[in-house]
């Protein structure tokens, strides 16, 4: 069994068999934003009993709090201003040093899973997260992302269903059975929960 930690981003990976996806809290406290919040993450992780019920434990973080760099708060595709992003590297980079930071303060087999997101103008941005993050911690990165875009555009297959409500989410099915291909694991879906909610199987 593999458990994934992560805030709303764990819908992702709900509804699959051999996989527990678990929601440790909202993206607006538990993100990567800065250290303070990283260690609220840590608090959950560091308490979490799941060494004795899983055979390997993944994190995935990052699209929440590189979407608030857009400047548009957490919905940015609601505001028909926004058509194109410059964000700086170094608020990029500093985000990747906080991830760091949890990462090192995580037991050494935790690995970690590539932020992903549909929206177009975070594309960009997600891309260059993970690179980073991906230089510093080559052994436990798992790329999914790279697989799921073409250019600057999310493939169609990797879109949700709710794709105009809420484009940040990718599709569940596909992407799941992307990560179970990349760490070996056979895909069947199951449904387990309320997905609507989050994901949440299991809080931390």
């Amino acid at each position: 069994m593999v458990m994934i930690f992560s805030n709303a981003a764990c819908i992702n990976f709900g509804n699959t068999e051999g996989i527990d996806s678990c929601f440790i809290g909202n993206d607006i406290e538990y993100n990567l934003s800065s250290k303070e919040s990283c260690n609220l993450i840590l608090d959950k992780l560091n308490k979490n009993p799941s060494d004795k019920y899983y055979d390997s434990r993944y994190i995935h973080f990052g699209e929440s709090t590189i979407r608030l760099l857009l400047g548009f708060n957490r919905f940015p595709h609601k505001n028909k201003r926004i058509t194109n992003i410059s964000t700086p590297k170094s608020q990029i980079n500093q985000i990747v040093d906080n991830y760091d930071y949890l990462i090192k303060n995580l037991p050494n087999d935790t690995k970690i899973i590539s932020a992903v997101t549909s929206f177009p103008l975070s594309i960009p941005l997600i891309r260059y997260f993970n690179f980073k993050v991906l230089q510093k911690n080559s052994e436990k990165f798992i790329d999914i992302f790279e697989e799921m875009v073409d250019g600057n555009t999310i493939k169609n297959e990797f879109k949700s269903l709710n794709y105009s409500i809420n484009p940040y989410i990718c599709n569940q099915k596909t992407t799941s059975n992307l990560l179970c291909k990349k760490i070996k694991m056979n895909y069947n879906y199951l449904e387990k929960g309320d997905m609507q909610n989050n994901g949440t199987f299991y809080k931390a």
